[in-house]
């Protein structure tokens, strides 16, 4: 996803935004809790992204746990996740366990599409529709899709950068001294219209699809997450009403 901006500026990935390595500039507070969702926004588009050798490597040593972990303790609020289950560490028996697992649960499926496809247009039975509501919201903030796409506008993934953006863009506004309304409000109505529309009905099936121990705990602990943000982010819309 890029930023539509002058040939000076910088794209939504060149503009790299505080990740768990670089939040040292960052005021202790609500700052810092914002910053910390959004890292975990982005810690899960990379965990649902088609699986390389590097997350496979990442998965297998605690890597990708471990980074989930640290962006969890940073949140205003719990997040009960099971941060104990062992699945997120679990890469499995070979070394393409998650390629294979992730092309039957996901992708291409075993035959006339995949049991738990990541497009919400899937899951709200009508694809068009979904994908121009994921457009709208990502051209109001000034952002579009890198040509040629890395997938279409309704997936899973580019949701969850969307997410991450809206979050460090708040952050960015927080430090200015702004409330960050907009960015609040519009991350409540993106989650709850093309991420939580479908993403439960999606868990409760993959469970009957044996997935992965890596791919069951991520399901798990992106619904507990989506859900805690949800009711978090209506606390804050809220308090910005009021």
């Amino acid at each position: 996803m890029t930023r539509k901006k002058k040939t000076n500026e910088k794209t939504m990935e060149e503009g790299e935004p505080a990740t768990l390595a670089d939040l040292s500039n960052l005021e202790e507070g609500f700052e810092m809790q914002t910053a910390r969702r959004s890292d975990f926004y982005r810690l899960l588009a990379t965990a649902f992204a088609f699986p390389s050798e590097e997350l496979t490597r990442a998965v297998a040593a605690g890597e990708v746990r471990g980074a989930l972990d640290e962006a969890a303790a940073g949140l205003p609020y719990t997040l009960d996740y099971g941060r104990s289950v062992p699945g997120l560490s679990e890469a499995g028996p070979e070394d393409d366990a998650l390629e294979v697992d992730y092309i039957r649960l996901f992708d291409v499926g075993p035959g006339s599409g995949p049991p738990c496809p990541l497009y919400t247009g899937n899951w709200t039975g009508d694809r068009l529709r979904a994908m121009e509501e994921c457009l709208r919201f990502y051209e109001h903030f000034g952002l579009g899709l890198p040509d040629p796409r890395p997938d279409l506008p309704d997936h899973l993934c580019i949701a969850l950068e969307f997410l991450h953006y809206l979050s460090f863009r708040q952050v960015e506004a927080q430090k200015d001294g702004e409330t960050g309304d907009d960015y609040i409000r519009a991350q409540r109505d993106f989650l709850d219209r093309q991420v939580l529309s479908w993403f439960p009905r999606m868990a409760s099936k993959l469970t009957g699809h044996s997935p992965q121990p890596f791919y069951d705990a991520l399901v798990a602990c992106a619904l507990a997450f989506f859900e805690a943000e949800k009711a978090y982010l209506k606390e804050l819309a809220q308090r910005a009403s009021s």
